[in-house]
């Protein structure tokens, strides 16, 4: 008589649950649910799909990345729905048809450690920089977070030797920062994240940068006259107004662009 094998989602599920030290009823309530009756059945043996349902692996990423030792990262969790690592420093969702992998977004978030610096962190012999990540629309003036520290969203992960090859900026000086509005269509759009050198608090070549104008945090293209060293503040997008002849010190350059992230 052949020996049945067990489902292999199940055993990968309990196994993280474990890992991260809780209980099937604690994690059933910590992802939402009133007890374990409403949650047992993705670690029960007869559950025979090849995948979690996206949702909840997104929920799962949340309450477990970063616990257990060694720290579970997003890439384990949201592997049960599909998601695999990309070359490229980012995941592939592979659609439950069988067709080929398509690009998704970067890699996936991890928990903040204390403080809203990146920093790097090794995951399986691997080193990645978990890099803050702060959002134009929220109104309080996320260009303070350079003085007040303000906690980031969250803390994006990328894999170190790949982001090297972006920028030689330590990691303690690279924040993402998520694009509001269409003032810079169609170079950057809604919902777009970018990376900010901090190092580069001058205008010293002509690019995207962040900067803050009262309590105002914006991204905008910024050029320096060679002679009076005055800033045309423009957006690609015609519709918007273009600034010029700024004087420098009437503007708090935040940092330079230097990569630009997008969901397809």
């Amino acid at each position: 008589m052949q020996k049945q094998t067990r489902p292999a989602l199940p055993a990968a599920l309990r196994a993280l649950r474990e890992r991260a030290g809780l209980s099937m009823d604690g994690l059933a309530r910590e992802l939402g649910y009133k007890g374990a009756s409403s949650y047992q059945r993705y670690e029960s043996d007869e559950f025979r799909k090849p995948y979690l349902p996206m949702d909840l692996a997104e929920r799962l990423e949340r309450v477990l990345t970063g616990r257990g030792d060694p720290p579970i990262s997003g890439h384990e969790v949201l592997a049960l729905a599909g998601v695999t690592r990309g070359p490229a420093s980012g995941h592939e969702v592979r659609p439950r048809d069988g067709r080929p992998a398509i690009p998704a977004s970067p890699l996936p978030r991890v928990a903040p450690k204390e403080g809203a610096a990146g920093h790097l962190l090794e995951i399986r012999s691997r080193e990645y920089a978990a890099i803050p990540v702060f959002d134009l629309r929220l109104s309080a003036g996320p260009g303070a977070f350079i003085e007040d520290s303000p906690e980031p969203l969250f803390h994006q992960m990328f894999e170190h030797q790949w982001l090297r090859n972006v920028t030689v900026t330590s990691v303690e000086d690279l924040i993402l920062v998520r694009i509001s509005g269409d003032s810079m269509e169609d170079t950057l759009r809604d919902g777009d994240q970018v990376l900010l050198d901090l190092t580069k608090r001058r205008v010293t070549t002509d690019g995207l940068y962040g900067y803050r104008i009262e309590d105002e945090l914006q991204v905008k293209r910024i050029s320096r006259h060679p002679v009076t060293h005055l800033l045309t503040i423009s957006s690609d997008n015609p519709r918007y107004p273009t600034w010029r002849d700024v004087p420098p010190d009437s503007i708090t350059i935040i940092g330079r662009v230097v990569w630009l992230g997008r969901q397809v």
